[in-house]
């Protein structure tokens, strides 16, 4: 059983660093959907710790990837792509999610209807523009007004 102040620690990072989405696999002659919650940081004991705390939460096994490592820090990922680990993942922590909140109900309802991730396209565009949403958001609240 994981701390409870240790999950709100990760829905902090998730809501800060990290990313909830269902990905399109392109498979030559159809494409295949599956939820995904990864972390990006630099940091690498930040990256650690959620490790550990990803692998108790949703049973899987994670690994740290290296993304870029020719900047001046390197950029390290975890993943969690399973139906199971996502949902376990996501049923723990939306309850603190704050910035990802929608995300996290949107792709825990995806996985749990069957008849949903038929139509995945769909609901794959729905997260996504989620996502989008908030960029544009954020960007409109730091740009200075130049009139």
């Amino acid at each position: 059983m994981v701390d409870i102040a240790l999950i709100g620690w990760l829905a902090g990072v998730v809501d800060g660093e990290g990313t909830i989405t269902i990905t399109r696999q392109n498979r030559g002659t159809y494409y295949s959907y599956r939820p995904e919650v990864h972390i990006t940081n630099t940091n690498f004991l930040i990256l650690k710790k959620a490790q550990k705390l990803f692998e108790q939460i949703s049973g899987d096994k994670v690994k740290i990837f290296i993304t870029d490592s020719k900047r001046e820090n390197t950029v390290y990922r975890i993943r969690v792509q399973s139906i199971d680990g996502c949902k376990n993942i996501l049923t723990k922590l939306s309850p603190y999610l704050v910035g990802k909140k929608r995300q996290a109900l949107l792709v825990i309802k995806w996985l749990s209807r069957e008849r949903l991730r038929k139509n995945s396209a769909i609901q794959a565009n729905k997260v996504h523009n989620l996502n989008l949403t908030v960029h544009i958001k954020r960007l409109r609240d730091y740009t200075p007004n130049t009139r």
